[in-house]
């Protein structure tokens, strides 16, 4: 006997009106910050420096040293660069944090009203399965359609009901 697992059934429910609303406000974010972003090549991420909060601090100590001792400043460096591409890592970090609760929470959401609606899809498959063994009208093509449908995995595998034959011979009751 198989033992079913629901999540929640209904877990928000969003207007289409809402839905725009928020598709707007996303489109004005990307708007706003697209034009000042890069966007790199596999390559380019492999060569340049990692940088990470690791070494925000040393980052930070050594452009207030490089400021403050000139001479201690290679002829390829700018400081006045150094500090506002700092300043620019931690505004873009501030908002990727806070963009990452959010995007955390829609990925969860998402997961649990996908996994009770398929759930419950996968509950009317097994029924038109167990009703087209039963020889129910109409749930042998249902179960085909839904079985063929639904994607396999290597180890589970489910198979939609072959058709019952016509019993005709013994009064149309089905096997």
């Amino acid at each position: 006997m198989k033992t079913a697992i629901r999540a929640n059934a209904i877990v928000i429910a969003i207007t289409n009106e809402e839905l725009q609303e928020l598709q707007a406000s996303e489109s004005a974010y990307a708007e706003k910050l697209m034009p000042h972003l890069v966007t790199l090549s596999p390559d380019e991420r492999m060569r340049l420096p990692k940088f990470g909060t690791g070494n925000i601090d040393f980052t930070s100590v050594a452009i207030d040293y490089g400021q403050a001792r000139p001479e201690l400043v290679p002829p390829y460096a700018d400081m006045e660069e150094a500090a506002a591409n700092l300043a620019l890592y931690n505004a873009l970090r501030t908002l990727q944090q806070q963009r990452a609760v959010t995007d955390r929470a829609i990925e969860d959401t998402m997961m649990q009203c996908g996994s009770a609606a398929y759930g419950d899809g996968l509950g009317v498959y097994d029924m038109s399965k167990a009703g087209a063994k039963k020889g129910l009208l109409g749930a042998i093509a249902v179960a085909q359609d839904l079985g063929g449908r639904l994607p396999t995995r290597g180890s589970r595998n489910r198979t939609a009901p072959k058709p019952v034959e016509p019993a005709a011979k013994n009064g149309g009751a089905a096997e």
